[in-house]
């Protein structure tokens, strides 16, 4: 693993290396983004990010906000499973807008950028609501990553207010304890809010993905997306992929 890039702000050290043809992005030794150029999927935490996309209705997801951009892992890969979308993407960290940009290729064909506190700008989004709504806001406490806005019914109920009645919400924890015990958890969500609610997870983190759909949809629909995706039906590519779903509502 080679280091092409890397400087310390704020006594972080931000790192970018690079491992064969992947590019990684790591702050404070941990790796925020993953990309192949030649890869759709990594493998990792950031492909159950996108996957949610691929069960809701064909043509159901046209505008997406994505809180925490990192290198951007996860807008490349919406924008070449579901494209062309408009994504937002919102990250408090200009420097990772920066490398995004430099390093990951993230440019404005994939995304608009926007330097903003993300709580901030949910509370004061006024504008059209979003099929998909992701987010991935973390900080480092401890030399560890945790959630920098907590998954409380306060923030679920600001989120679901710009998402719209049929779209999707997509949650990341830390672990399955952190999401056991926050608004999304199954003893503690709102179910009037929603129509079906899952978990996703991979042997490679510890890590819970939680997608809370305005519409009903079931697992097959996943399987199915998989299947016949011009992208994502070639089993080399599928193989790539290691995830559980669950559904809990």
């Amino acid at each position: 693993m080679a280091v092409i890039w890397e400087t310390v702000r704020d006594g972080q050290r931000y790192q970018v290396r690079t491992a064969g043809r992947s590019v990684r992005l790591y702050e404070g030794g941990i790796l925020h983004t993953q990309t192949h150029p030649d890869r759709l999927f990594t493998g990792s935490v950031w492909d159950l990010l996108s996957l949610p996309a691929l069960m809701m209705p064909a043509g159901s997801i046209r505008r997406v906000l994505v809180l925490g951009v990192g290198g951007g892992s996860v807008l490349r890969q919406l924008q070449r499973l579901l494209g062309p979308l408009h994504i937002t993407g919102v990250e408090y960290n200009d420097l990772h807008l920066e490398l995004a940009q430099r390093f990951f290729g993230l440019g404005p064909d994939v995304a608009d950028l926007v330097h903003a506190d993300a709580g901030a700008f949910v509370r004061s989004w006024t504008g059209e609501p979003f099929d998909m709504i992701i987010d991935d806001i973390f900080a480092e406490k401890d030399g560890q990553p945790a959630r920098a806005i907590a998954a409380d019914t306060d923030w679920m109920m600001a989120l679901r207010r710009v998402l719209s009645p049929g779209g999707v919400l997509v949650t990341n924890f830390v672990s399955a304890r952190e999401f056991r015990v926050s608004a999304h958890g199954p003893k503690r969500l709102d179910r009037a809010l929603f129509a079906a609610g899952f978990s996703l997870s991979t042997p490679y983190c510890e890590n819970i993905i939680t997608a809370l759909c305005g519409t009903a949809v079931g697992e097959a629909d996943l399987g199915a997306a998989l299947s016949h995706h011009p992208l994502t039906r070639v089993a080399a590519v599928r193989r790539v992929l290691r995830y559980r779903l669950r559904q809990f509502l």
